[in-house]
């Protein structure tokens, strides 16, 4: 952030702690899918979102915290962008709609991706966070794999590549969760979908799909 203080381009930064991840991660020997959400715990994203914000907020600086999945996370980004509002963030559909649970299921190993889903109580926090505005964008984090890429290690989760597909469902499965139950607004959607990425970006977005298209 010093080196590039004449210029502040906008950092996107996967925030996680890697002393905290190598803690948790030797107590938890990686033997199912379900153990990723032990070896990755809420407390690893949050030591690091604390840590970019205060830089953040000491430079003036503009970062972007990307597929936030902790609700903690959340409260302490919209606190730091009260002093600086240069902060943005974004969570990613998979975070709002399942739980830790898909990682116990049959084929867990397919859902491997970090940061890892969490219980359901974050899901539900992260929902009225949802509603309540903490989020600027709602981004997919598309990572796919074939399922020949993630059926090759099942046996062996903690070589299961790590990522999930998400571009084209994004909008549906955010439409049929959150629009149809009343839980956001469609304008509320293209906001956090179509209009604040544009924004964040410094560009006038042209919609190239109607609204039936995006719905598939």
């Amino acid at each position: 952030m010093q080196d590039l203080s004449d210029l502040k381009p906008r950092m996107l930064i996967h925030c996680e702690n890697n002393d905290t991840i190598e803690k948790f991660s030797a107590h938890h020997h990686f033997h199912s899918p379900a153990d990723h959400c032990l070896r990755r715990p809420e407390i690893a994203e949050n030591i690091a979102v604390e840590r970019v914000l205060e830089l953040a907020v000491k430079h003036s600086y503009p970062v972007h915290i990307v597929h936030v999945s902790s609700a903690t996370s959340a409260l302490l980004i919209r606190e730091a962008k009260a002093a600086c509002d240069l902060i943005t963030c974004e969570t990613a559909p998979h975070y709002l709609i399942h739980t830790e649970d898909i990682l116990k299921a049959k084929h867990g190993h397919r859902y491997l991706c970090s940061p890892p889903y969490r219980s359901a109580q974050t899901r539900g926090m992260m929902v009225e966070l949802l509603q309540d505005g903490y989020f600027d964008i709602i981004a997919s984090d598309h990572c796919p794999f074939t399922i020949a890429d993630k059926d090759r290690y099942a046996d062996t989760p903690e070589q299961v590549p790590c990522g999930i597909p998400g571009v084209g469902t994004l909008f549906k499965a955010m439409h049929d969760h959150f629009v149809t139950s009343g839980k956001i607004t469609l304008d509320e959607l293209f906001a956090l979908t179509v209009h604040n990425p544009a924004k964040l970006m410094n560009f006038s977005p042209k919609p190239l799909f109607t609204i039936e298209q995006m719905l598939g």
